[in-house]
């Protein structure tokens, strides 16, 4: 005996699974997009929240590389590495109210120039970031790194005095 299909059964069914093995390759791409993203605020918060001035460890970019101990990231013409010890991130306050985290201690080389020191600054009004050399006060515009690792605050300890 032989069995035959309804006429168009075969290819509603066929739509029927294609269409749901599409949507489901979009939830997956969404998730794998949404996955590989970073979070743009944890650098400000962290600043914001933390107590300042504090030790930073490290610093990850956009695109996840890390300006560290031994890592480098490349600005344009611009290398920046942390200095011998680590840095520290503090505000700074100017006359014109405006205040700014500066994380000083960073390393900028650029070209056949040779190395000197610079810093971070991240304006916390416009949330922008420029590396200013300390020799010749002069900034690139970066985009700002999107995390940031502090030194963890340290638990205060509460002293039991004996009477």
């Amino acid at each position: 005996m032989r069995l035959v299909a309804h006429p168009g059964t075969f290819s509603r069914t066929r739509c029927r699974y294609g269409y749901w093995l599409a949507t489901l390759g979009l939830i997956a791409l969404t998730f794998a997009a949404l996955g590989g993203c970073v979070d743009p605020t944890p650098f400000r918060l962290k600043l914001d929240d933390g107590p300042l001035p504090t030790t930073v460890r490290a610093l990850v970019t956009g695109n996840r590389n890390i300006i560290g101990k031994d890592k480098m990231v490349t600005y344009g013409t611009w290398q920046v590495t942390f200095h011998k010890d680590l840095p520290t991130a503090d505000s700074v306050c100017y006359p014109s109210l405006d205040c700014e985290v500066v994380i000083d201690a960073l390393m900028c080389a650029r070209g056949e120039e040779g190395a000197s020191l610079c810093s971070l600054h991240f304006d916390r009004v416009v949330e922008t970031c420029a590396l200013v050399l300390k020799s010749t006060d002069e900034r690139l515009d970066i985009a700002c790194p999107v995390d940031i690792v502090l030194d963890k605050p340290k638990a205060p300890t509460e002293e039991i005095v004996l009477r």
